[in-house]
Formats: C-alpha cells, sequence, structure tokens
C-alpha cells in the first residue's frame, strides 16, 4: 500500500517534460496569456509558462491555476 502511496507522490513531484522553449516561444505565450480573451486558452498559456520558466511540478501549477493536475498534465 505505501509503495502505491509513494508511486503517486513521485508522479505529482516530477516536472512537466516540455520541449525547449524558444525566447521567442516565451514571448509568443506571453502575448497570448495578456492578450486572449478566452478564459481557458490564458488559463493553458499560464500553466506552459509556469511549467517552462519556472521548473514547476504540475501540483504546483494545479495549486496555482486552480485545476485539478491531470488537466495541468494535458
Amino acid at each position: 500500500m505505501w509503495a502505491l502511496a509513494f508511486l503517486r507522490l513521485d508522479v505529482a513531484m516530477r516536472p512537466i517534460r516540455l520541449d525547449a522553449l524558444s525566447s521567442e516561444q516565451l514571448r509568443g505565450l506571453d502575448e497570448l496569456y495578456h492578450n486572449t480573451r478566452d478564459v481557458r486558452v490564458r488559463t493553458r498559456a499560464q500553466m506552459v509558462l509556469l511549467a517552462a520558466e519556472r521548473g514547476m511540478v504540475a501540483a504546483e501549477v494545479a495549486a496555482i491555476v486552480r485545476q485539478d493536475e491531470k488537466t495541468v498534465r494535458r
């Protein structure tokens, strides 16, 4: 039982794997975040920016954007 809990913790604490983003891609995401009127698009851009720029794990990103961790990992 403890092994299963440990595995879940291990998955939650792994960084989200992203290909390296160029400064141009990061600027594009930042621009999208600040200019879109679509709340879902803004939230998704924020998720990617938090993971890419700060190396946050899914659980940390989920807490900030108030989404489920599974949503962040999609």
